[in-house]
């Protein structure tokens, strides 16, 4: 049996079972998924705005990433065969495939190669309010040699509620205050899809391509529908 590490490098843990349940069902039968986050401390929940940031990277992530090092090497030594890093920001994924033998990967990383299979052309959707990550993405994509496979990045206009409404409810109940995360991703990308642009300069792609959904879990959809990126 094989063993894969989903490590969730945010520090409250409630994504965990959420995460394990839909990796596992997509996993084969006698592979075994499991799930962890980096064990930062409960507190750091209050601190930390639960939509939303402002910034490309949640605030804990680039001081976190030397324990997520250290659980990498753990899960190396302890027979998993692959893990994968659980942010679509990749956040040191080079580093750590530098840190340890067993393969390992991210979202933006797996989701632009699974796209690329899929259509010669791929659009990456992000939440409105993170210009950042427009930049970070592009960079990455260079980084993995698919920079010319990117059609077009759009943003989604996500409606949270109140911060304050989701810290309230993270202290009372944190799966419900999940569920209410999932539910405006999902009802954001249902309804608020930008328009991608009907003609893109020097383009030579086909008129259809795979669409990347990089925010809110489950990274890659294919969105169906002939959507013009020549």
């Amino acid at each position: 049996m094989s063993k894969i590490l989903y490590l969730n490098p945010e520090e409250t843990g409630i994504w965990n079972d959420y995460f394990h349940r839909i990796l596992s069902q997509a996993a084969r039968p006698e592979t075994e998924i499991v799930v962890k986050h980096l064990p930062l401390g409960e507190d750091v929940a209050g601190r930390v705005s639960i939509a939303r940031t402002g910034s490309t990277y949640p605030p804990y992530i680039p001081l976190s990433q030397g324990e997520m090092y250290r659980l990498l090497m753990e899960a190396e030594q302890e027979g998993f065969d692959a893990a994968i890093i659980g942010c679509s920001a990749d956040p040191g994924l080079d580093m750590a495939k530098r840190t340890v033998n067993i393969p390992v990967t991210a979202p933006l990383e797996a989701g632009l190669y699974l796209a690329a299979l899929l259509r010669q052309r791929v659009a990456v959707l992000i939440p409105a309010g993170f210009d950042a990550a427009h930049i970070l993405y592009e960079d990455l994509a260079y980084a993995y040699g698919m920079e010319r496979r990117i059609a077009w990045i759009g943003y989604v206009d996500v409606e949270y509620p109140p911060d304050e409404y989701l810290q309230e409810l993270m202290a009372k109940d944190p799966n419900q205050a999940r569920q209410v995360i999932l539910e405006c991703h999902r009802q954001s990308v249902r309804t608020k899809l930008p328009k991608p642009p009907k003609k893109r300069s020097g383009s030579m792609g086909p008129e259809r391509f795979t669409v990347a959904v990089p925010f809110g879990p489950g990274c890659l959809a294919r969105w169906p529908g002939n959507w013009a990126c020549r």
